[in-house]
């Protein structure tokens, strides 16, 4: 798994956010390979939205389609080219904010962390965590 964790503060709290984007790849990885979402055992999801209000609004993939390829792989790297379109869909289903396309045509360079140390904010959330704690990288 591939996670990218971005946020974005602003001066007023209410306006910073959060993106996040998440590659479940197949467990052995060569330089060279290609894949297409859905295909192989590789999947994507992405996801965006203020992170005051966590849950209340924003945006989250339904489905995802495109292709990615391993650019390198090393004892404690990967680094990967993505090119995406993401499917996005509102979690209060919203009419305007569902069945909204993204386009997401990036290179990934991602350092190796072990599953079990991740925190809500990772993408390893506890039972005790809320949607705060998700949208917030730790200590923020």
């Amino acid at each position: 798994m591939v996670a990218v964790r971005e946020f974005r503060r602003r001066w007023n709290a209410d306006r910073s956010s959060f993106s996040k984007l998440t590659l479940v790849l197949p467990e052995t990885l060569r330089v060279g390979q290609v894949f297409q979402l859905g295909q192989q055992g590789t999947r994507a999801f992405y996801s965006r939205g203020a992170s005051a209000f966590a849950g209340k609004g924003g945006r989250y993939s339904r489905g995802a389609s495109g292709k990615l390829m391993i650019d390198a792989v090393e004892p404690h790297r990967i680094e990967i080219s993505l090119d995406a379109t993401f499917t996005l869909a509102s979690p209060l289903d919203w009419p305007e904010e569902c069945d909204v396309p993204i386009d997401i045509k990036r290179v990934i360079k991602a350092d190796i962390a072990d599953i079990a140390g991740l925190g809500a904010w990772e993408g390893g959330p506890s039972a005790e965590d809320s949607a705060f704690e998700e949208a917030h990288p730790s200590g923020r």
